[in-house]
């Protein structure tokens, strides 16, 4: 028998709204908030200091993408991670790449990528890290399945991936549960 007491911590039901929440909690980035997006320099684990962003997205600047149709849903019964994307993800040139996308050009793309039915996620609480299953990622694709995480709250969900694509890049995310959109 699985004991869901083990999970029932503060990190936990505010990234899957709890055990009794058999559905999960769906997070969708915060495209109304400037910064929901970004990329500066990789910092990882305990050495955030705070350093400004290279580049920081405004609200909405990437109504043109895809990266706007990606939910992440997250279940604690069975600690499953369900991902739902239309088909595409986004990624800039060096994603591409290493995908083996073929898509002409350069700068930043929508590509096809259809992810599997469902993941397993692992939630560290004492390194403050997300790591997904399988190759899965949070829409962007940087070539890394975890993630550390800045802030994790009822109504807030902030990661930061070191690029496993681009040496030095680090990558910020902000999501916000679906139903507060």
């Amino acid at each position: 028998d699985d004991d869901m007491a083990l999970l029932d911590t503060p990190m936990y039901n505010a990234l899957t709204g709890g055990a009794a929440n058999l559905r999960g909690k769906t997070w969708v980035f915060d495209q109304y908030h400037d910064g929901h997006f970004g990329v500066g320099p990789a910092k990882g684990g305990g050495d955030y200091d705070g350093t400004p962003k290279w580049w920081s997205c405004p609200a909405n600047g990437k109504l043109e993408s895809s990266l706007y149709t990606q939910e992440f849903t997250f279940v604690q019964v069975g600690v499953k991670m369900i991902w739902k994307n239309n088909g595409k993800i986004y990624t800039n040139e060096a994603g591409k790449n290493d995908l083996g996308a073929t898509v002409p050009g350069a700068g930043d793309f929508d590509v096809e990528y259809t992810p599997k039915e469902s993941y397993t996620y692992t939630l560290d609480e004492i390194n403050n890290t997300l790591t997904l299953s399988d190759g899965a990622f949070m829409g962007h694709y940087t070539g890394s399945s975890t993630y550390f995480i800045r802030s994790l709250t009822e109504d807030e969900l902030y990661l930061e991936v070191v690029s496993n694509v681009e040496s030095g890049n680090g990558w910020w995310y902000r999501f916000v549960p679906k139903e507060k959109m």
